[in-house]
């Protein structure tokens, strides 16, 4: 999935559009196909806009099925990626946890920080300091496909202390 609704606005006054997913709004599963026909070996996240059920679909004809099941009655909103490896970090007050990398993305460039800064002070309005960002890639740029305001423990158990640390720090205002 991407893009957490309360957080859309937000990113989007504040971060190039560049690292924003390309999303495409349709009732009509077959231009969502034919958008996707231009990459083939794309990954489409598809969500119901009527129930904001979100759906990994791998195959255009799972798309079909999909709207004749009635997801086509309020339409869809598509994100295709060039493929579904994912760098997945976790954001605590200052400090970035990377927890899943897949295409070795380097994290430590100018760049990269800078676009993590930008997402911290985006998010900063809200009052969140703890949260996970997943990026994938879409037409070979790093783009922000979700942020889960709710991290889960599994996401992160390998690296607890360091998050819990990092965590009570910020508590007690060490930090």
């Amino acid at each position: 999935s991407w893009g957490d609704r309360p957080s859309n606005r937000l990113l989007r006054e504040s971060l190039d559009e560049d690292h924003l997913p390309s999303e495409l709004m349709s009732s009509r599963p077959e231009s969502i196909a034919t958008k996707w026909a231009t990459n083939p070996d794309a990954v489409v996240f598809a969500e119901n806009l009527g129930t904001y059920y979100r759906k990994f679909v791998d195959k255009p004809q799972e798309l079909h099925r999909w709207s004749t099941r009635g997801a086509n009655r309020y339409g869809f909103r598509v994100y295709l990626a060039d493929s579904p490896l994912q760098l997945q970090q976790i954001f605590v007050g200052d400090s970035i946890f990377t927890v899943r990398n897949e295409w070795e993305h380097p994290v430590d460039t100018p760049e990269h920080l800078e676009l993590c800064k930008n997402i911290r002070l985006a998010l900063a309005p809200l009052g969140i300091g703890f949260f996970s960002v997943a990026f994938h890639k879409s037409e070979g740029k790093l783009r922000v496909s979700a942020i889960q305001r709710d991290v889960p423990l599994p996401w992160f158990a390998s690296i607890q202390d360091s998050v819990f640390s990092e965590l009570t720090n910020i508590l007690v205002g060490t930090k």
